[in-house]
């Protein structure tokens, strides 16, 4: 397995780890983001990521963690739109970026971060104008018909989607056939569409074997949708 720092989007801007398969294993042709939960960095909640991504590469796979602007290590986006318009704006440059990151030199992040640490240490001097929180990490929750609008032009695209849904969730779904009584018997929904039921999991996963349980259902359906 191989990791490198690199940063990539808007004057290279966005920071992540770039993880991949060791050199004597097959590089799949499939490639994987994961981004931040919530205001997590790139790691995730108990270092949910970096496992996914070392998983993944065992098996060939090749995986981009990254902070989202104004996240992190990433600086944030200077751009019109909410939060939403932002993590996609990020998300896009992450699959552009697959063929030209640019792998950053260790000692000067080093350097950097000793800078971040000075200015931490005397924040009276480095004081930048407030921000209104309210114009950076907000989200409109998307109604149900936009929710299957939404799918439904992903499965025209030729997508394939995994919902995970975890015990964290009990208010809002509390058995798998939910989810197709809530997206109804079209055969899209069938085609394009697979769940992940794990009840037992809370949201942030974080107990061990729960974290190798997602690791191990996200592997499985990647097998079922891409070829080796």
């Amino acid at each position: 397995m191989r990791e490198s720092i690199v940063r990539f989007g808007p004057n290279g801007q966005l920071i992540g780890v770039l993880t991949q398969p060791p050199l004597d294993r097959p590089m799949r042709d499939v490639a994987i983001l994961l981004s931040n939960t919530g205001t997590n960095s790139r790691v995730g909640p108990f270092r949910l990521n970096v496992e996914l991504a070392r998983a993944f590469a065992k098996l060939g796979y090749a995986t981009l963690r990254f902070d989202r602007s104004g996240l992190g290590d990433s600086a944030r986006r200077d751009a019109q739109g909410d939060d939403h318009a932002h993590a996609l704006l990020d998300s896009t440059d992450g699959f552009r970026a697959r063929h030209a990151l640019r792998v950053l030199d260790v000692e000067r992040v080093k350097r950097k971060f000793r800078r971040q640490q000075h200015r931490a240490r005397h924040a009276e001097f480095f004081a930048e104008p407030a921000v209104d929180a309210s114009t950076i990490f907000t989200r409109a929750i998307p109604t149900l018909d936009r929710f299957r609008e939404d799918l439904a032009a992903m499965a025209e695209r030729g997508a394939r989607v995994l919902l995970v849904y975890t015990g964290g969730m009990g208010l809002h779904i509390n058995a798998p056939e939910q989810v197709s009584e809530m997206l109804g018997d079209e055969a899209w929904v069938a085609a394009a569409v697979s769940v992940a039921w794990m009840p037992d999991a809370d949201h942030l996963f974080m107990q061990p074997s729960r974290r190798d349980a997602l690791a191990n259902s996200v592997l499985a359906w990647l097998d079922r949708i891409t070829t080796r």
